[in-house]
């Protein structure tokens, strides 16, 4: 769906067997359907979405490493003039590309869930 004056923004977070770590943060560019170009580092956000956008992506991160995941993944979100809060996009670690409706990710996320440890061993290598 298209929203006129939609921003896309995002936090990127590094995920490896110590925990998770902010990486970086902006703005992303779109021209019609396709990512154009991103911005870095992401300023004139209002302070609160700012420290949302951050604290999401981090637990975001945080549910994904315990699945097992290990290496970037970005927690992009929507913000607009109208309804200036943040709308998660479902992400694919380590991918700009938005997989397609909601992440159910993001949803257990946002419920409070923790996921249980999935047994992986984390062999040093990263992405």
């Amino acid at each position: 769906m298209f929203v006129p004056n939609a921003e896309a923004i995002y936090s990127e977070h590094y995920a490896d067997g110590s925990g998770t770590c902010l990486t970086e943060q902006g703005r992303l560019h779109y021209v019609g359907p396709r990512l154009s170009y991103q911005t870095v580092p992401l300023q004139g956000l209002d302070p609160l979405l700012h420290a949302r956008l951050v604290d999401d992506g981090t637990r975001l991160a945080e549910a994904y490493r315990a699945l097992g995941y290990r290496g970037h993944l970005t927690a992009d979100a929507i913000t607009t003039p109208r309804r200036p809060h943040l709308l998660h996009r479902g992400q694919r670690p380590g991918l700009r590309e938005p997989a397609q409706g909601v992440g159910p990710a993001a949803d257990l996320v946002r419920s409070g869930h923790t996921a249980p440890r999935s047994g992986y061993t984390d062999t040093g290598s990263a992405a």
